[in-house]
């Protein structure tokens, strides 16, 4: 089982954040030391890692500002730098859209910086909702794995927090963000597959994992919508994912956006099933290369 960690009877963003960091503390800097090995086979260091994660703190604050006091919180409480906070909720737009095809040149040089900064060494997802409607039980399902890296597994935390107007929300996320897969106390929920467009990091949009968090602040779908909408005009999105989601009338939902493009996939549909390509016409254009594995689309 992952550690539960429960900060709802805390007031303020930034003493949630603080009591988050503290007690996932551990969990945190074992979340450090995966992406900054990540981010070295890139050819990006843990140094310039926190340098680019700080260029989105404006689209955060512009999202919620309560959000950025809770990532101030949490790194306050893990006893880490602010930057190291920030660069794992920005982890997708870090990484190069080219992250999942091949390994960069520069990853032996990002690698020997990190060790110098005590860092050492140590697929992805398919989503699913189906209505109420369509559904064997009359009940709405949105289910999904979570293939990504298995050293993570020991990073994960079950975050039970709240937003600024009181909502309830329950996240299984990697220690230090501040959400991932979860749901709310209205029945508003939400997935994730990672995707990968070629403008991936070209301006700082809104961070995909702040986006989980600020959606679970929502109680429709309809209202997530319109939020979405207001967001690509506005700061617009850092990097490439879907967001798979439903809400308690039954309403499902497929959100694909990238720095480009912002698009709902099939739309009005009963059952909705999404891996790690763009699958709606506005953003095809935007696939990055991706290597070959198991559950590529070709052999789906």
């Amino acid at each position: 089982m992952f550690p539960v960690i429960d900060v709802r009877a805390i007031d303020s963003a930034k003493a949630r954040g603080e009591r988050y960091g503290s007690r996932a503390r551990e969990r945190i800097v074992h979340s450090v030391q995966t992406y900054a090995r990540l981010f070295a086979d890139c050819g990006v260091d843990w140094t310039e890692a926190g340098r680019r994660a700080m260029q989105y703190r404006d689209a955060i604050h512009a999202t919620d500002p309560y959000l950025l006091e809770e990532l101030e919180g949490i790194a306050q409480g893990a006893k880490l730098v602010f930057s190291d906070i920030l660069a794992l909720n920005c982890r997708t737009e870090i990484l190069p859209s080219s992250f999942l095809a091949q390994l960069s040149d520069d990853a032996a040089a990002a690698r020997l910086h990190n060790q110098a900064l005590g860092l050492f060494d140590w697929g992805e997802c398919t989503a699913m909702a189906v209505s109420a409607r369509a559904s064997a039980d009359g009940h709405t399902w949105l289910a999904q794995n979570w293939d990504w890296i298995g050293r993570q597994r020991d990073a994960l935390v079950v975050l039970h927090t709240r937003d600024a107007k009181g909502r309830a929300i329950a996240s299984l996320t990697e220690a230090g963000m501040l959400a991932k897969i979860g749901v709310n106390d209205q029945g508003m929920a939400v997935g994730l597959n990672i995707l990968r467009s070629v403008t991936d990091g070209s301006k700082p949009g809104v961070p995909v994992h702040v986006l989980l968090r600020h959606a679970l602040s929502f109680d429709s779908l309809k209202a997530l919508r319109k939020r979405l909408v207001q967001l690509a005009e506005g700061p617009g999105f850092g990097a490439a994912s879907n967001i798979p989601a439903a809400d308690a009338s039954g309403d499902i939902g497929s959100f694909e956006i990238s720095p480009a493009a912002f698009s709902e996939y099939a739309a009005g549909e009963e059952v909705l099933v999404h891996t790690n390509h763009f699958l709606c016409a506005p953003l095809l254009s935007q696939q990055a290369v991706m290597a070959s594995s198991l559950s590529t689309e070709a052999r789906l």
